[in-house]
């Protein structure tokens, strides 16, 4: 017979163990013993100790029937060709007995609620947490004897974030300068949550006025029925980490804050939420201390793009509220640029002026190289724009991106827009170079490009004649840290060398390295990744975990 007619595809078979009774005999695999497992091993046995293995496949896959209430039997188990499994989905949101949700309002810890700062919501979502580790605790002798010490160091790292989190407090109500750059953070976070839209708002022609119209009017500048909040992992994260990345000398400085969160759960918010704090301070410190202060890097181009529209939202915020009070910031703008390669965002002047020559010539097909499109403080559309065949050829087909002197600046093409004169965003490498924006956002990959491109010195506060002028950035945030691995973070750590070198002041004694803040979803070993990318060993994961996977406090399984 030919081979493939003597086998069997897609086939089970299920075996069944049942009692007189009709109770389920089939118990679970046993554990494995723990000594020879290493501290995150344990951590993982820990964690995953309530799910159970009752069958395992040789050239296929197995599967069971449901535990009994107890989990620790069952009545069946089959093997599977093509196995499916519900991933239990992971929640921010903590509720109070009585099913309300906690949350911390941004309103008062912006300082826009007379007769309230906001604290008591935080201290609520502190003393909470505190409880929930006195909890844990005492249920620890309650386990199996072989995983008390990982759920005993467990607790130890969750009493640790704790800790930081009253430092915090503390630190903002012993440092007025940093209090209110606190309070400065918490009102941008406000604006651009506030004024965050899924919708973009669609450029059209008005025959009557002869001009560009939008089929939405201008949003109001806080609009009615939208609060802004802060998820309680997101304020714990930034009252754990802004002393830190506040101060140079602070003990826990060179520890690299790890958030680690499930997709869509809000790490962009906390760490965006630092940096606006670290920006706003400062130039609370020195208004003429311009330059760029944060580098925000990615792994993926396209990420990076989509990330870059937020952090814009954020930066017309940022410069929004500096534009209110000039005499504490500056007159200096707040701004962003978007650093990439050439195939992404044009490198130089010259090529962004023949890039949207291009695009104005053939709107529908040409590859539009200005990464916005549409105005990140006002929604509404920039970019190519489709009219009909009425519409006079004197207007413009691409709206916001204009000829200014030898470069292309952005602008948001609504007269009504605050940005209407110029959006505090830049695309081109060479502007980018010039200006020094505030925030940097790039690839990993891009920068490779420092040993070939004097000019991005600026980035680092040096001169043409190699003089520190200005502070050198003092935080870098690094999102996705999963995929810097393999030859790719090979490549990375040799440059993180240099980076954080250029990164480092050492105008004064002693000499203060840059803060170092990263995010992922997913991650193993990663105390060891950190090592070998930027040679620290100390690491602040948050949220710690619990005593098992679907608890955390500030992380829980969605029932």
């Amino acid at each position: 017979l030919n081979s493939n007619e003597s086998m069997l595809f897609q086939s089970e078979f299920r075996v069944t163990v049942v009692s007189a009774t009709g109770q389920p005999m089939i118990l679970p695999y046993p554990d494995g013993p723990t000594e020879g497992l290493d501290n995150e091993e344990q951590s993982i046995a820990l964690l995953y100790h309530r799910e159970h293995t009752f069958a395992v496949g040789h050239g296929c896959s197995a599967n069971w029937s449901s535990h009994t209430s107890g989990h620790e039997r069952v009545s069946s188990v089959s093997a599977e060709s093509f196995p499916t499994v519900e991933v239990p989905s992971t929640t921010p949101d903590i509720r109070r007995e009585d099913g309300t949700l906690i949350d911390v309002p941004m309103a008062p810890l912006a300082g826009l609620i007379p007769n309230d700062d906001g604290m008591n919501a935080v201290e609520e979502v502190i003393s909470r947490y505190e409880s929930w580790i006195a909890d844990r605790r005492s249920e620890i002798r309650e386990l199996p004897v072989q995983h008390r010490p990982a759920a005993e160091h467990h607790m130890d790292e969750c009493q640790r974030s704790a800790r930081r989190m009253r430092d915090g407090i503390a630190y903002l109500q012993s440092n007025p300068r940093a209090r209110r750059a606190f309070q400065l953070a918490n009102h941008a976070m406000l604006l651009q949550q506030s004024r965050s839209r899924r919708t973009t708002r669609q450029i059209a022609y008005d025959k009557q006025s002869k001009r560009l119209s939008f089929d939405e009017s201008h949003p109001p500048l806080y609009p009615v029925g939208r609060s802004a909040a802060w998820r309680p992992f997101q304020i714990a994260f930034l009252l754990t980490s802004l002393g830190s990345t506040a101060d140079g000398d602070h003990s826990e400085r060179e520890t690299v804050e790890l958030i680690w969160f499930p997709t869509g759960g809000g790490k962009t918010e906390a760490y965006l939420g630092l940096a606006a704090f670290s920006m706003f301070l400062r130039r609370l410190i020195d208004p003429e201390d311009t330059g760029t202060h944060v580098l925000m890097r990615y792994t993926l181009r396209l990420l990076t793009a989509q990330q870059f529209q937020r952090a814009s939202a954020l930066t017309c915020a940022m410069e929004y509220v500096r534009g209110q009070y000039p005499k504490e910031l500056g007159d200096q703008e707040l701004s962003i640029g978007i650093w990439l390669g050439g195939e992404s965002t044009p490198n130089t002047r010259k090529q962004a002026l023949a890039s949207l020559k291009e695009l104005k010539s053939d709107p529908v097909y040409s590859r539009n190289q200005f990464i916005l499109t549409r105005c990140p403080w006002c929604g509404a559309q920039m970019g190519p724009a489709r009219f009909g065949t009425d519409v006079p050829k004197s207007i413009p087909r691409v709206a916001g991106y204009e000829t200014r002197e030898d470069t292309v600046a952005l602008r948001c093409p609504d007269r009504e827009c605050h940005f209407y004169d110029g959006l505090p965003v830049y695309v081109v490498d060479e502007d980018i170079y010039a200006v020094r924006p505030t925030l940097v956002i790039g690839t990993v990959d891009k920068f490779a490009m420092l040993a070939w491109r004097p000019q991005a010195r600026s980035l680092f506060g040096i001169d043409d004649h190699g003089k520190q002028v200005s502070s050198p950035p003092s935080l870098i945030v690094q999102d996705e840290l999963h995929l810097i691995s393999g030859p790719l973070g090979s490549m990375v750590g040799l440059y993180e060398t240099v980076i954080e070198e250029l990164c480092t002041d050492r105008r004064g004694e002693p000499a203060i390295p840059p803060k170092i803040i990263s995010s992922t979803a997913t991650i193993r070993r990663y105390a060891d990744q950190i090592r070998a990318l930027y040679a620290r060993t100390d690491v602040a994961l948050f949220p710690p975990p619990g005593l098992h996977s679907g608890d955390s406090f500030f992380a829980t399984h969605a029932r």
